[in-house]
């Protein structure tokens, strides 16, 4: 898979040449100690229960590959299908022109729709992860859909593009299989030689299409309220003009079925919230099971009270410690709602504010520590001036005076051999 020739920046969270992910792959167990397809040793009553020879193939023959534990930590999921798609198309129009220099050689919206299509139809319905299709399977397909053929370098292309716009993250770059899974393989009549890439499609991520945060200043404060929206000079007058119904094109329009309730306002605080906390590193896996729009009506309270991402993963941690549990919850927003609201009875101070106070008073304890430290020294320094001055005071000079005085310098004397 070509890379672009600038490595991407902190927000991506796929894997790169710095940070590898190469995972190990898992393989059913042998039926027959014959070499080839288990899939013919499985009985036919149990072939039409898995539902039929593909499936049982599947199943008993071809080998998966293990990604880890946390491959998608910090990777979010989508919303559907169709969403993706549009953030793409939206993606390309507003960074196209900005990432051009990045690539080899451009390439066009319709292409890269396509590919993005085909990616989109491979991946989870649900979450728009385990997209793992090949190059070479990525172009035929592109082949019978279209009608035009297309190279695997303008896939790549494709593929590199969608990187770096922020909609698809590489979480395992493909490579070729070790010496004991093609040997595994070949044991169960699997010829493939590789494994293709793995992709987590979601919407862009990159900094420059991210939501933007209107309820905090730019050091991270709470703002009381958000800033009234100003009207651009460029704007189109049409979108202040009231849309006035009359009855008669009223009763021409069928009735809408789209429910309010399910309408999420991005630039709100509890979405906002949502993005970032799905966004951590350290946020746990079952979160990823839903999107941000989920997320952000169990976090509209503690939105409200200016908590970050960092205090919800803290609070998971710290519930993790005290009962000794790892949570796995069936129904993750009705735990996280039990977490945030009833275990953790103190939602108004959010845990970063008792930590930044912990911070300041070992700061003042430390500086308090230091300026003893500096007064001991600075005593100790006085007094050892002190006693150098008093070397050479006139005290000493007068007592050295009457020790001279006393001590004869010529005749006989106790301590002089010649004189006896």
């Amino acid at each position: 898979m070509l890379h672009a020739r600038t490595e991407h920046t902190h927000w991506y969270r796929g894997t790169t040449r710095d940070v590898p992910r190469r995972g190990h792959g898992t393989f059913p167990r042998l039926l027959s100690d014959k070499v080839g397809h288990q899939c013919r040793h499985v009985h036919p009553f149990h072939v039409a229960q898995l539902g039929g020879i593909d499936v049982a193939c599947r199943e008993t023959c071809q080998g998966t590959l293990d990604l880890g534990e946390r491959a998608y930590a910090g990777v979010p999921a989508w919303n559907n299908r169709k969403d993706w798609i549009g953030a793409v198309e939206a993606a390309y129009k507003r960074l196209y022109l900005l990432l051009r220099p990045q690539l080899d050689r451009g390439i066009a919206l319709p292409t890269l729709l396509g590919v993005a299509q085909i990616m989109a139809d491979a991946a989870d319905g649900r979450t728009g992860r385990n997209s793992r299709l090949s190059r070479a399977t990525i172009a035929g397909r592109f082949h019978q859909q279209h009608g035009r053929p297309i190279h695997t370098r303008t896939v790549a292309r494709a593929l590199n593009l969608l990187r770096l716009l922020g909609v698809a993250t590489e979480i395992f770059r493909g490579r070729q299989r070790s010496r004991n899974e093609r040997f595994a393989s070949w044991k169960r009549g699997d010829r493939s030689r590789g494994w293709a890439s793995v992709y987590g499609l979601h919407p862009s991520i990159h900094p420059a299409l991210r939501p933007v945060d209107n309820t905090r200043d730019d050091q991270g404060n709470l703002l009381q309220s958000a800033p009234h929206p100003v009207r651009a000079s460029f704007s189109s007058p049409s979108r202040f003009i009231p849309n006035f119904r009359t009855k008669r094109n009223n009763s021409n329009e069928g009735a809408s079925r789209r429910n309010d309730k399910q309408r999420v306002d991005r630039g709100a605080p509890a979405y906002v919230l949502a993005s970032q906390w799905l966004a951590e590193r350290r946020t746990p896996r079952w979160a990823h099971r839903h999107t941000a729009t989920y997320w952000s009506r169990a976090l509209r309270r503690i939105a409200e009270h200016g908590w970050n991402s960092h205090d919800i993963n803290v609070t998971i941690d710290t519930w993790a410690r005290t009962t000794g549990i790892s949570p796995t919850p069936h129904e993750p927003g009705r735990w996280l709602r039990y977490l945030l609201y009833r275990w953790n009875t103190d939602i108004e101070t959010p845990p970063h504010v008792h930590e930044q106070a912990a911070r300041d008073i070992a700061a003042r304890e430390r500086r308090e520590l230091l300026a003893a430290r500096d007064a001991r020294l600075h005593a100790a320094e006085t007094a050892r001036a002190t006693a150098r001055t008093a070397l050479t005071g006139p005290g000493r000079r007068a007592v050295q005076q009457i020790l001279d005085a006393r001590v004869p310098r010529h005749g006989k004397s106790r301590g002089n051999p010649t004189a006896r």
